[in-house]
Formats: structure tokens, sequence, C-alpha cells
């Protein structure tokens, strides 16, 4: 059973007691109310669905069997993961409010007659494949099962962190390749604005025309060229340009005997 589906299903019951339930508003009217009002009804959901879920016979009253039971038990544990405050970090919001509030945000504008169930059934139903159905190998499951609640809460907490984790650290490289790449840009266009003086000093001129002699990878000053270095670098410079040459040493090779340097 689709675990949207299942959610629905879990909490049908609010749907005999009140005419226009949490699970039944869309996110065309949620995201006119408040956050507060929003996260009131997300958790009204969560409530219901986890009772549902962890009860030992199912809306007609039949006895769940005790697959049904454990994979039933399997998606509460998420939800309670999602949505409950986690003990060990009181200061921080659970996860799944943030993605849900995104959800009603995004969702009010591309799709607005879907409901609050639509949303959070399809934040749990990721969130299971992900974390249990897809990533877990029989012999792993069996294992949670064997888990009391609160443990199975803690392993899907656990692997929610994993994923937001490895998403910075994704975010972060991504960042990162993004700087790099911007930098390399640089550094090539520094280059090719870049002559190299005999004695293997790199000459850059500044915003305001000077030019400076750079040491490569060494810590000392730059050196601000006058007279006869500066007449050098600007020949240099000069012959670099009507060659149409990109790199400082191959127009210092190719422009020696033009610009006098034995």
């Amino acid at each position: 059973m689709d675990r949207r589906m299942m959610a629905l299903v879990a909490c049908a019951g609010l749907l005999w007691f009140n005419p226009r339930p949490a699970i039944a508003q869309t996110v065309a009217e949620l995201v006119q109310q408040s956050e507060a009002q929003q996260r009131a009804a997300i958790t009204t959901v969560v409530n219901t669905s986890v009772s549902n879920l962890m009860a030992k016979t199912d809306s007609s009253g039949k006895p769940k069997s005790a697959q049904e039971y454990e994979q039933h038990r399997a998606i509460a544990s998420l939800e309670k993961a999602f949505f409950t405050q986690d003990p060990r970090h009181p200061e921080e919001d659970p996860p799944g409010f943030k993605s849900i509030l995104l959800r009603i945000k995004k969702g009010a504008k591309e799709n607005p007659n879907q409901t609050l169930i639509d949303v959070m059934g399809g934040l749990v139903d990721w969130g299971f494949n992900k974390f249990y159905t897809s990533s877990l190998s029989a012999k792993a499951k069996a294992i949670w099962a064997s888990k009391s609640d609160a443990d199975l809460v803690a392993l899907f907490r656990v692997s929610i962190q994993m994923h937001q984790n490895e998403r910075l650290y994704q975010r972060t490289l991504k960042e990162f390749e993004e700087e790099e790449a911007r930098l390399g840009n640089k550094m090539r266009e520094m280059e090719e604005n870049t002559v190299v003086l005999p004695d293997g000093r790199s000459v850059f001129r500044d915003k305001n025309g000077d030019l400076w002699a750079v040491v490569s990878g060494s810590r000392s000053k730059d050196t601000k060229l006058q007279g006869k270095e500066k007449q050098l670098a600007e020949r240099l410079i000069a012959c670099k340009a009507r060659r149409g040459i990109k790199n400082g040493h191959e127009a210092l090779a190719a422009c020696r005997a033009e610009v006098g340097i034995p």
C-alpha cells in the first residue's frame, strides 16, 4: 500500500467527527493562516496518525497482522522522528515542520487544491522509502523490529540527520567548486594581464595603472616598479598584447629580442 494512502487510512478517524479536519484543509487555505496555526494542524495530523498506526487493530476493529503492525510501527516512528522534539536536542526544531511549511508555501502556488495530508503523506512516503524500504536489508529490518519504540524513533532520527549532513556536504562542496572555478577564472584573467621579468618576478598593473612586481610563492612585499624596470615591463606588456600571447612566461621568451633582453 502506498504510504500516502496508508497515512490517509490512519487519519480517517478524524473525518467522522469533524467535517473540516486538519487533513482536509488545502494548502491554499493553510497558507492564509499563521505559522502557529499551520504547525497546530500538522501536529493534529501527526498525533492522530501515530495513534492509529500504533493501534493493534485497524479502523474496522480487525486485528492487524504481525507484519502489518510492524510496518505501521515503523511508519509511526518515522513520523515521530520528523515531527516530535528530539530530547537530545531540545533547542532544535523537528525537521519535518520546516519541510512541510515550505511545501505548503510552494504548493499554494503550484497546486493549491492539494490537502495537508497530500503534502505530509508525500514527505512520509519519501522518507519511509529512503530510510527503510530501499535502504535496509531484510536482516536489518528484523533488527529494527526488535528495537523498542523509542529506539526505533532514534534510528530514524539518525537516518534523517545523516541525510541532512550529506545534503549540507554536497551543498558546501558545490559552493567550494563554484568558488574554485571563480578563482581559477580570476587567476587566468590575472595571468592574461601579467608579464614576467627576466629575474622571474611577475608584474601586475593595479587599478591606478601602477606596475607591481611579485615573487611567486614568497611572502616578501610587492615592489612598485620604477625607472628602467618599469620601462622594460611596459615594453613586455606591449609586445605580449601585439603578439596575442596569453602567458607571461611565453611572452618573455617570445619578446626578449624585441624589448632588448640579452
